[in-house]
């Protein structure tokens, strides 16, 4: 994981979530990763994307982030006490992971970072209302 304190605080949630969901996996190296995302039907998904997600060196879609996670829980043995996010659709926002990407998204947008692909900073707002 990256050092902590190179990384916005906002980011460094979506990290460490992220990195609950890898670890349950048993940290599949990220080949398996991508495999699992198109097996599950799901676009591709680099194993670069997936390395600057764990190490919060960038943001992606949620879309994204959901396929990575979705394809981890199906990897690894069942996670006690870790959420399937939802996808799309208003329940999505009720979801930890999620307020915690929309947070870091919004706050990338605010310094002049690129917002996550496949969502417009107004989005991001929307689904923030959403909770």
């Amino acid at each position: 994981m990256v050092e902590e304190a190179k990384q916005p605080a906002p980011r460094r949630h979506v990290v460490e979530q992220l990195w609950l969901y890898y670890e349950a996996a048993g940290r599949p190296p990220l080949r398996t990763i991508t495999e699992a995302v198109v097996a599950a039907g799901e676009g591709p998904v680099s194993k670069e994307t997936i390395r600057r997600l764990l190490q919060g060196v960038s943001l992606c879609s949620w879309s994204t982030v959901y396929f990575i996670v979705n394809a981890l829980l199906h990897i690894g043995p069942p996670a006690e006490g870790l959420e399937k996010p939802v996808h799309r659709g208003p329940s999505s926002a009720h979801s930890g992971l999620y307020r915690a990407w929309a947070a870091a998204t919004e706050a990338a947008a605010e310094r002049g970072e690129r917002a996550g692909a496949g969502m417009s900073v107004a989005g991001h707002a929307a689904a923030r209302d959403m909770q």
